[in-house]
Order: C-alpha cells, then structure tokens, then sequence
C-alpha cells in the first residue's frame, strides 16, 4: 500500500459525497496487495485526517476482521453518503431547462447534455423513482425546439407505425437525437423531402 504521504496515496476529504470513493479505491488496493480485511481497515485508518481517524477508530468494528462491516459503520456516520439520495428528479428537471435554451444543434454541446442526463436518469431508474417513458419525455424537453422537431422527424421514419397515442422509449428518442447529430444526418432526407419524392409521376 501507498505511503499516507505518496501523492498516489487514497485521500478523503471529510465530506459525505466522496467517502464511497474513498473506501472503493482502499478496497480496491488492499484485494489487489492480497491483503486481509483486518489489514486493509489498519491502512484505512492512516489514510484520514486525525480528528476522523479517532472517530472511525472509536467504532467497534475498526477493531475487527470483517470490511464490510466496518464500512457500513463508517458510511452511517456520514447521512447521506451511501449514495442513496444522490441525484434527485429536481436534478434532471434543472438540466432539462438548462439545456432546452440552448439554440442549435452542437454535437459537444449535446453530447455534454446526454452523459449527465444519462448519469441522473440511469441512477433515478435503479431506485424506481423515473420510468422508461418520462425519461422519454424528459429527454425531449430538453433540447430546444428546432431539435426536436428534427428528432420527431427521424422517429415518424424510423418507426411509420407507431401509434401517435404510444409514447417513445428513452432509447429511441436518444437514438434519433443521436443520428441527428451524427455528420451521415446531413444526407438524410427530411418528412418534407420524402412526400415531394413519393408525388413526383413515374
């Protein structure tokens, strides 16, 4: 294990939304060192600031053999940090209206907006608190206008039968966002353009 003073040496800061991290990388060492859960929670231990340290030592399970006991003692002295409330429904909702202001089609600018949608959604899903549709939905009031009515374009041609009244699939609304943006997109022909094909006489 790395001295307490390497630079490539585990660091917590003291606040709950990087102790996960923090005990992640420790375990992650110490499995790779073929250390044992006892020795692994001894390195733990000089890895922190002096005042956590005579908390986390204070704890019965510091003393023990067992990891994952002793992490879920640490993690209950820190609320919050078992990660179970870390993104909320009012986190999408605000990069949502961030994002739907933003004129254009810029494939950094989306692909920056679709990762951090996909990190909150994903995680909303895991805890049952977003379903597959409203993250549909959600998606979609997020890019501006324009986009959106280019993304409901390519779903009408990739899907002539779905039922108006049927709502999207997150994957299909990304899908067609993503094709939008992609460089083949500037090839493909519009609603507008296929119907003045589909008329001209044989």
């Amino acid at each position: 294990m790395p001295s307490p003073h390497h630079p490539s040496a585990p660091k917590f800061n003291g606040q709950a939304e990087s102790l996960t991290r923090f005990l992640k990388e420790i375990r992650l060492l110490g499995t790779v060192r073929s250390l044992t859960d006892k020795q692994i929670i001894e390195w733990t231990l000089t890895y922190i600031d002096p005042n956590d340290a005579e908390l986390w030592e204070s704890q019965t399970k510091a003393s023990g053999n067992d990891w994952d006991a002793f992490k879920k003692s640490i993690i209950k002295l820190y609320p919050g940090a078992d990660g179970d409330r870390k993104y909320s429904i009012n986190d999408l909702q605000i990069l949502v209206k961030e994002n739907a202001h933003i004129p254009g089609i810029n494939p950094d600018q989306f692909g920056k907006f679709y990762r951090n949608f996909l990190r909150i959604s994903t995680f909303l899903k895991t805890k049952s608190r977003l379903s597959d549709f409203e993250a549909a939905a959600m998606f979609m009031s997020g890019l501006h206008a324009n986009f959106q009515l280019k993304v409901r374009i390519r779903l009408r041609l990739k899907n002539p039968d779905h039922h108006p009244d049927d709502p999207w699939t997150f994957n299909e609304v990304s899908n067609a966002a993503l094709f939008i943006v992609s460089p083949s997109s500037a090839n493909e022909p519009t609603s507008s353009t296929t119907v003045e094909t589909s008329n001209k006489p044989t």
